[in-house]
């Protein structure tokens, strides 16, 4: 898939790198560095080339003057078989730790391990194990002895090649017998990385037992990974840790209390000493072992996050914190998970979230079961169009266009969808809007709870239903990948003018994001924020609901920075004259609208018993606001005009009507439970078990569509499916016979 995001801008805010990262100083580093490196690397090879002379020089010479003039045991000599201590570290230099063996111990030896290999009989090499191990081992001597190279080059080499003959070829150079070319050519010419390599010239090891070990090859950062993996699976309650906090901490208590006893206070020093006893050992327990890694290990891991090009300096502190937590038994923020995962997998998030407590996962269950009923029913369509998304896609139609076509793309291509967010970091605002907070879904992320995802889908247990599942992710793709792809190109354009006219600054950008959250369905929380999880199992969309509230609201308009509060309003103006606009040309044409804003119907397009909501949500709210500020309601069936008041019809004051309209905002589970308990819905209609169950599990719009089919007919699936599906709220009901006559709340 093509960068979506690259030069779709024209403008891009230059990065200013360290200067070890810029060209000077990588070449400086590198100039000063080669000295060292080549000197290590020289040893290296140097000491492995030494050790196979000295094994061909015993060899030749044979065991009387090794063991004679150098105090060996004849089939091999060690550092340790030098008598002075000068010699020993001239041996240490010259060969390494490593004692030199002759030719024939190391074929014995080499034939024993072929024999006992578990490979090499899979592979049914075992028989030959003697012609094998004189073939390794003194081609293995003859190959250093020769200007053909070694190992690590083999290693560069065949991770380039991708011919079985070319594969061939660089085995047997480096002396590998036949028998074991033939078999391990394809999987060689397979591979990709420098690790599946490794990992084959291992297997062809255990196959063979050549001597040359690839140690001084560096670790790939994915096996560093996977043994974070082991590790943190692996770790067990913090016993050791917490007894060792315990004791630390009651030692301290001790002295403390030993000074208060000495003062002689009477009662009043003991319940000073009451007071320093009191109070958890360990307020901050960690949740499971430390973690213990190789040290190699370590700092593969933490150079992996400082090496990260998508993350600025902070961001890198921000992910290095997490990380040095996990290794000290404590899980991290979330916000601090999400940075670890773009770095280190989803493997690795699943692997910590594992350690929380009972508790929290016991929340997390009951948040997915509760929410299951909404993801049902807000499925099988594209309504984020003309539901969440119906500001910008009514005041900017050319624009909204690409979010068309990102939807479509990303509902029937589950790739197309994971490369849109590969793909972001590239985006040359990218920064800006993480630093100003622009809310971008990702349902990919295994961390991050509502944080992660849009509010239609927060459950992962309906995705695992089978059939239907598949056609809610589905849905869930179209719906997301609409929304973040206007939502990016929205802010990107906002961004873009700023950056021209040279206005740039980061409450400007952050007015402008919070202005894109809200025009989309994404409103804030307030100081209710951290109770998100919890609001969003109550309530059906919260945050659309008060996003809903912030573009009526005067105030939010106030708050935001010039520049943005005139493309909000502009926005906002052209919006409602499109939606005036539709209404009148339906009136024209013979429908009914309802003008007085006391009546449910109100600004809605009414044909037979069909409504249509074209508002997207915001004419619940400026019906509510007029039936509180004036004190009355009007009848849909009756067309009635009513006083609120408790003492007469319809015995209803403005605090039930606030009630009744928070109620119909409640999440389907919840909204059930509290009309099992009354007895009846929030329109009066008698309780009824099986129609609970069809109403929590049939997708909205599929059911507008059957009521309308059976009020007007076949005709209507077009009518009033098309509509429903991208978002238009539709309801069929004859007042009369649903809620009686002159009921002021039917919907």
């Amino acid at each position: 898939m093509d960068n979506p995001f690259k030069n779709t801008l024209g403008t891009q805010e230059p990065k200013e790198l360290p200067f070890d990262a810029t060209k000077t100083g990588i070449a400086i580093n590198t100039i000063l560095g080669l000295p060292k490196a080549f000197g290590e690397v020289m040893t290296d090879i140097g000491q492995s080339i030494a050790r196979n002379i000295g094994s061909a020089a015993i060899t030749i010479t044979g065991s009387p003057f090794s063991k004679e003039r150098l105090g060996g045991t004849g089939e091999q000599i060690s550092s340790d078989d030098i008598k002075s201590n000068f010699g020993q570290e001239v041996f240490k230099r010259i060969f390494g730790d490593e004692p030199i063996k002759s030719i024939e111990q190391r074929i014995s030896e080499t034939e024993l391990k072929i024999q006992n290999s578990p490979t090499a009989k899979t592979f049914g090499v075992d028989k030959f194990s003697l012609p094998l191990a004189f073939g390794l081992v003194v081609g293995d001597t003859a190959l250093d002895l020769s200007p053909l190279g070694g190992e690590k080059n083999a290693i560069k080499q065949l991770v380039k090649e991708e011919s079985i003959e070319g594969v061939s070829k660089i085995l047997k150079n480096i002396k590998v017998p036949d028998e074991i070319v033939s078999i391990f050519s394809p999987k060689f010419a397979e591979s990709k990385t420098e690790k599946e390599v490794v990992n084959l010239f291992e297997q062809i090891k255990q196959t063979t037992g050549m001597k040359k070990t690839v140690d001084n090859i560096p670790i790939p950062p994915e096996d560093s990974v996977s043994k974070l993996l082991t590790a943190i699976k692996g770790a067990d309650k913090p016993r050791t840790e917490l007894e060792a906090i315990y004791t630390a901490e009651r030692a301290k208590r001790a002295t403390d209390v030993e000074q208060i006893f000495s003062q002689a206070n009477g009662r009043q020093g003991f319940y000073d000493a009451l007071g320093k006893l009191a109070g958890e050992l360990a307020p901050e327990k960690p949740k499971f072992d430390m973690l213990k890694l190789e040290q190699k290990d370590t700092d593969n891991l933490f150079n992996m996050i400082q090496s990260f090009k998508d993350f600025d300096v902070y961001t890198k502190i921000s992910a290095s914190n997490g990380l040095q937590k996990i290794f000290f038994g404590e899980i991290p923020q979330d916000s601090q998970l999400k940075l670890l995962e773009k770095i280190f997998g989803t493997d690795f998030v699943d692997a910590v979230m594992t350690k929380k407590p009972f508790i929290d996962k016991v929340k997390d269950f009951v948040t997915e079961m509760v929410n299951v009923p909404r993801s049902l029913i807000t499925s099988l369509d594209m309504s984020a169009v003309l539901r969440q998304g119906i500001i910008q896609t009514v005041s900017h139609p050319v624009k909204a266009i690409p979010a068309f076509k990102e939807m479509f793309l990303s509902t029937f291509s589950p790739k197309h969808f994971e490369e849109w967010f590969k793909a972001l970091p590239s985006h040359p605002f990218y920064k800006q809007m993480n630093d100003a907070k622009l809310y971008i879904a990702d349902p990919l992320s295994h961390i991050g709870g509502l944080s992660a995802k849009e509010e239609k889908f927060m459950t992962n247990f309906a995705e695992k239903i089978p059939i239907f599942g598949n056609l809610i992710k589905a849905s869930e793709r179209a719906y997301v990948g609409f929304l973040n792809k206007i939502r990016v190109d929205t802010f990107s354009r906002m961004a873009e003018q700023y950056a021209k006219a040279d206005i740039t600054t980061p409450k400007l950008l952050k007015d402008a994001a919070r202005y894109v959250n809200n025009s989309t369905g994404r409103g804030g929380l307030g100081k209710l924020e951290n109770f998100g999880r919890e609001l969003n199992s109550i309530f059906f969309s919260p945050r659309l609901l008060t996003s809903r509230f912030n573009m009526l609201n005067p105030v939010f308009y106030a708050r935001l920075s010039p520049p943005v509060r005139k493309q909000a309003m502009h926005d906002m103006a052209k919006f409602i004259g499109t939606g005036m606009t539709v209404l009148g040309l339906a009136e024209m044409n013979g429908a009914e609208v309802e003008k007085d804003p006391t009546s449910s119907d109100f600004m809605k397009i009414k044909i037979g018993n069909t409504r249509f909501d074209v508002w997207g949500g915001f004419q619940q709210w400026v019906r509510v606001f007029s039936q509180i500020v004036a004190g009355q309601v009007k009848s849909t069936g009756s067309g009635n005009v009513y006083k609120l008041n408790q003492d007469k019809f319809p015995f209803t004051s403005r605090t039930d009507v606030a009630l009744q309209f928070m109620r119909g905002k409640l999440s389907p589970g919840v909204s059930s439970l509290i009309d099992l308990v009354n007895g009846q819905n929030v329109i009066g209609e008698k309780f009824n078990l099986s129609k609970e169950a069809y109403d929590n599990s049939i997708p909205l719009y599929i059911q507008d569509m059957i009521q309308a089919v059976e009020d007007l007919g076949p005709d209507a699936i077009w009518g009033i499916g098309i509509p429903g599906f991208l978002g238009v709220g539709t309801q069929t009901y004859d007042t009369q016979k649903k809620t009686g006559v002159g009921n002021p709340f039917s919907p």
